[in-house]
């Protein structure tokens, strides 16, 4: 693989999130080749996931249950370095080294998502292309390249989806076995 790019390096405006092997829970930013970040589930059920980006690597992990939350910290260190509270039906807050974007639903009739800015201004959008978040389209609004980690927010974003997924499964195996 080659050194992890940043969308700002590149000016890049489109990337394509895929999921090379299907038969590994991993996932990679790409445009034409070129890696902007991965996504690799690290425990079973993924809620342990190892993300790589040009500058770092993380460890974010899910938990809670009524109250679901995500801490976000470096792979070798144990200080959190964020927490995000999950709420996938309306606003999920991520604050970041002073970038602060919301993880919202953006148009939910054409199953797109997005991280917004405090004035409500796209900043991501996210365009899953199968079920299972296999793979899919990632826009970046060239407004805002300059932003600081936008590549960690680009796949914390495809984490909360594939989260989503993987609960809506969960649900419709407990509806199949009622």
């Amino acid at each position: 693989m080659n050194a992890i790019q940043t969308f700002q390096s590149t000016n890049v405006g489109t990337v394509l999130f895929r999921r090379p092997d299907i038969n590994k829970m991993y996932y990679e930013i790409v445009h034409n080749e070129v890696v902007y970040g991965t996504l690799e589930n690290v425990a079973e059920n993924g809620t342990l996931a190892r993300i790589t980006v040009e500058n770092d690597t993380y460890m974010v992990k899910r938990k809670g249950f009524f109250k679901p939350y995500m801490t976000i910290r470096k792979q070798n260190l144990e200080k959190i370095e964020s927490i995000v509270f999950l709420n996938l039906t309306g606003h999920s807050k991520l604050s970041f080294e002073g970038t602060e974007l919301n993880f919202r639903t953006h148009q939910i009739w054409k199953n797109q998502w997005a991280w917004v800015n405090e004035k409500n201004q796209v900043v991501i959008k996210y365009k899953p292309m199968t079920v299972g978040n296999h793979r899919g389209e990632i826009e970046i609004t060239k407004d805002f390249l300059y932003l600081e980690h936008l590549e960690l927010f680009a796949v914390i974003g495809w984490f909360f989806l594939t989260q989503l997924e993987q609960e809506l499964e969960q649900i419709n195996e407990i509806k199949v076995l009622k």
